[in-house]
């Protein structure tokens, strides 16, 4: 009879610890699913920021280029590995808009030229969008004829800088 006394005291005893561990299960199953679908997650974001930073890098390739130009017929494209399984790229073109000659003050015999940029950067991979970068650039030197882009004193002013992506 003590026997039978000692587990009367523990009446339904199984059954919560049953419960506990049934929410203990249920609680890691749920962090396993999220964990998944936020690793996805992550990757997309992280495909998107190499695109975008890869739009920025073909825009400042071109401003050191500068005063020479990737016609849109055939731009400039460059791919470099950016991860274990992963690629970027960027393709840039360039114009030339015009060109002014400041005649006042300092600013005496000094050669403005002013560039349209276009920059687009992309990432390989499930993400399948493009991030874009416009810029116009403005350099001048003193007057000597050409502006020569190994010369000293050419200077490069970024006018406009405008950043998009998909």
């Amino acid at each position: 009879m003590l026997v039978s006394d000692r587990m009367q005291a523990r009446g339904g005893s199984a059954i919560v610890l049953a419960i506990l561990l049934l929410v203990l299960l249920n609680a890691i199953g749920m962090y396993a699913v999220s964990l998944t679908g936020s690793v996805a997650e992550g990757q997309r974001h992280y495909q998107a920021a190499v695109a975008k930073n890869m739009a920025r890098a073909g825009a400042h390739a071109a401003i050191a280029r500068l005063p020479g130009l990737f016609p849109q017929e055939t731009p400039y494209l460059r791919r470099m590995a950016v991860g274990p399984d992963l690629t970027g790229k960027y393709s840039v073109t360039s114009r030339r808009a015009g060109e002014t000659l400041a005649g006042q003050g300092k600013e005496r015999g000094i050669v403005f030229e002013d560039y349209a940029i276009l920059s687009e950067g992309s990432a390989s991979g499930s993400y399948g969008g493009t991030s874009r970068v416009h810029a116009e650039v403005r350099i001048g030197r003193v007057s000597s004829g050409k502006i020569d882009a190994q010369a000293p004193g050419v200077r490069a002013r970024i006018l406009k800088w405008e950043e998009s992506g998909r």
